[in-house]
């Protein structure tokens, strides 16, 4: 079998919607922000396979990607989490943390399996309550207290229907939050293609409206959603969830087909 052809590295970044122009992938290529199976690269026009795992780390001043897409997503919402208990699920470098804490959350509590990712400039604020070591699924009511006001939600490798159920008790009746919705990581394995990559706007649209329901199942409902301004960093498009504990107007069907065709 013919190996796939190789792409230039900054054609590869605009091909996956990671850079709106090649100047923009050329300038953080040579900034050393792009890493290419784990290793810096500074060469633009390197050739790549076009499956290539790629990951761009940002020198903002976000500790993390996610902390911009949080962002996005408490303004085009209109929440706030000023005077809140938060609960930052698959917390990693702490991007969702930074946004709940340089936004006036009362307190954060920031879980993540893993350890040592979190981000040190974030761990002296008081107002943090880091649980690393810890898997979501087994929260409970002694690990973080209730009533929590506002749920951020970053997971990967998993779908987060498996995380939910054990985060609803948590949860205060007025509750509310932002899910980032990771299609390649909801879809069935022979529906994403090599490299992790899944860019097919109908099933998109499925996984989401069959979201939707499932969160109506337990009590969480879809009250908007939107794209992503940035895709995850396999290249991968990915949408922001408002969710809440009451009971709104569903979302139609044509808005959630609206969403994904400007995703694409």
């Amino acid at each position: 079998m013919t190996a796939p052809k190789k792409i230039r590295l900054d054609l590869l970044l605009v091909d996956r919607g990671l850079f709106e122009s090649r100047a923009k992938a050329q300038a953080a290529i040579l900034a050393g922000t792009v890493f290419v199976a784990g290793e810096k690269s500074d060469k633009a026009g390197r050739p790549v396979p076009p499956d290539a795992g790629i990951e761009v780390r940002s020198k903002s001043r976000w500790v993390g990607r996610g902390a911009e897409k949080l962002s996005a997503a408490l303004d085009r919402f209109g929440l706030s989490c000023r005077g809140r208990i938060c609960l930052d699920i698959g917390a990693g470098s702490g991007g969702f943390t930074q946004v709940l804490l340089d936004r006036g959350a009362a307190r954060v509590y920031a879980v993540d399996v893993g350890y040592g990712q979190f981000d040190a400039r974030l761990r002296p604020d008081p107002r943090l309550v880091l649980l690393e070591r810890k898997n979501a699924r087994t929260l409970t009511t002694a690990d973080v207290p209730p009533p929590v006001d506002f749920l951020a939600m970053d997971v990967s490798f998993i779908s987060v229907f498996k995380i939910l159920p054990a985060i609803i008790p948590l949860l205060s009746p007025a509750a509310e939050g932002v899910i980032l919705f990771k299609p390649n990581f909801e879809a069935a394995r022979g529906e994403v293609r090599k490299g992790g990559l899944l860019l097919d706007p109908a099933i998109h649209t499925r996984l989401l409206t069959a979201a939707a329901h499932k969160l109506a199942d337990l009590h969480l409902f879809l009250a908007d959603l939107i794209p992503s301004p940035l895709r995850g960093g396999d290249g991968n498009i990915e949408y922001l969830l408002k969710v809440s504990r009451a009971n709104p107007a569903p979302v139609p069907p044509e808005s959630v087909a609206c969403v994904v065709a400007e995703a694409f």
